[in-house]
């Protein structure tokens, strides 16, 4: 069996799957807002879901001749996700266990991107898609200062 690899020889087609991903994330978001608990849980799953469709909102309104701003490439991670058990969400989840599957999720977005970049033909896709890598990548690291604040530090 072959399976045919997306190359995205236009920004379009790379804007698309992007759209896809975000779309993806928005939805676990949403839905499990509306099954959690706690409304402290509730309201942070809101917000990560409303993030995403600001994320949205930047793709469906890219031009094709719009310059790409790639000076936020080089953002840390801080790799707290590898250390971690993976979480399953459910009714009952806790802010850490959100945090943990929402820094999965957006390592996950992260390694899609770039790899998409790397194969992309278009140098237009290239530069989006290193972009969403980077907006990911700085989300993350907001994810972590978050978790490292909450449930690392010494208080």
């Amino acid at each position: 069996m072959s399976e045919k690899i997306q190359h995205f020889d236009d920004l379009e087609s790379a804007i698309n799957f992007a759209l896809s991903l975000i779309e993806r994330n928005y939805y676990f978001f949403k839905y499990w807002a509306e099954k959690v608990n706690r409304k402290s849980i509730r309201d942070a799953l809101l917000d990560w879901a409303e993030e995403e469709l600001k994320h949205k909102e930047v793709l469906l309104n890219i031009e094709e001749d719009e310059e790409v701003d790639l000076h936020q490439t080089d953002i840390p991670d801080l790799r707290l996700s590898e250390y971690f058990m993976d979480a399953e969400p459910s009714e009952d989840m806790t802010y850490e266990e959100a945090l943990r599957i929402a820094m999965k999720r957006e390592n996950t977005e992260i390694e899609t991107y770039e790899y998409l970049a790397n194969i992309a033909q278009s140098p237009r896709a290239k530069q989006m898609l290193l972009k969403l890598a980077a907006d990911s990548r700085q989300r993350k690291l907001d994810f972590e200062k978050k978790y490292i604040e909450k449930f690392m530090s010494e208080n």
